[in-house]
């Protein structure tokens, strides 16, 4: 019966240990995703600082050649829009990027609200491992050896006991014939269940429909944990694939954007042609460091699962 209990006990603090083991990887887990989504948007807003550098001496050189009437008025104005719509869409990438930074030091409990470049994180695939070996899984083998246990108390609850009881004193106000004042007794009790109303049958009957249950949501959580390794390790070669493709792209409308730049500065090339190659090289640019943000993402959930 002792060891019994202590096995309760054991198992509860088994329970505990996991959960707040849990509870520490989720957090983690969050705290990295935030910090992955920051790095991201600060490099892409490090892009768009650039091309608005780039611009704003674009600007100088343009307005001194539309004055000389090389290009037109309209031209040039299509020029500042497109400049001012860069500007603001800086500001909002700014805006978003630095409440996201409050949002990862709300997370580790850092009370800084200046703006801070981060590192680029070095997230890597862990190892693979067997569903029966990650600590999300342990939570399965505690439930049953927490089902066993209330078995084994059931069992011990209808066995035959015997308690022996035994008693003896002395109680007296006088000293003579003091030796006819000692007393003593002894019992025994014989406990044997009979009939119970079928309550050991029933409390069986749950406990092996929770084992079945059990059981049951742990195939389902194999089954889960395969299909989505599968799935994740397939989003992150395609990932990798795009990530490729967008690369070389990025190198081509960067070539663009430089040959359009010189012709643009002898007047050899139009605004407009200026601006599209512009808008290509911004968009590549931002789309290659969502790509890299995202495979690092699935990287860090594909670690999560194989915890």
């Amino acid at each position: 019966n002792l060891n019994n209990k202590f096995s309760a006990l054991t198992i509860q603090k088994q329970n505990l240990e996991l959960t707040t083991k849990l509870n520490e990887h989720d957090l983690k887990q969050t705290v990295t995703s935030q910090y992955i989504t920051v790095f991201g948007e600060q490099q892409i807003l490090a892009t768009t600082q650039k091309v608005l550098e780039v611009m704003k001496d674009e600007n100088v050189i343009l307005k001194s050649i539309t004055e000389n009437e090389v290009f037109k008025q309209t031209d040039y104005l299509s020029f500042l829009v497109n400049y001012k719509q860069q500007q603001i869409s800086f500001a909002q990438q700014k805006l978003q990027t630095q409440s996201d930074l409050y949002i990862l030091n709300y997370l580790c409990g850092i009370a800084d609200t200046t703006y801070k470049a981060l590192q680029e994180p070095f997230v890597k695939l862990s190892q693979n491992i067997s569903t029966e070996q990650t600590t999300h899984y342990q939570q399965f083998v505690l439930d049953s050896l927490k089902i066993q246990n209330f078995y084994e108390l059931l069992k011990y609850s209808y066995q035959p006991k015997i308690n022996l009881m035994g008693d003896a004193g002395y109680n007296t106000t006088f000293i003579y014939q003091a030796q006819k004042n000692f007393g003593a007794s002894v019992g025994l009790n014989l406990y044997i269940p009979i009939y119970d109303g079928k309550q050991r049958k029933l409390q069986t009957s749950k406990l092996k429909l929770s084992e079945n249950t059990r059981v049951g949501y742990a195939d389902f959580y194999k089954r889960q944990y395969n299909i989505k390794q599968i799935q994740l390790l397939q989003q992150i070669s395609e990932t990798e694939n795009i990530i490729s493709e967008t690369s070389e792209q990025t190198t081509l409308s960067e070539t663009l954007l430089k040959a359009n730049n010189k012709l643009l500065q002898t007047g050899d090339t139009r605004i407009t042609d200026y601006l599209l190659s512009l808008t290509n090289f911004i968009s590549s640019q931002s789309t290659l460091q969502q790509l890299r943000t995202s495979k690092m993402q699935l990287i860090i959930q594909y670690n999560y699962l194989n915890y």
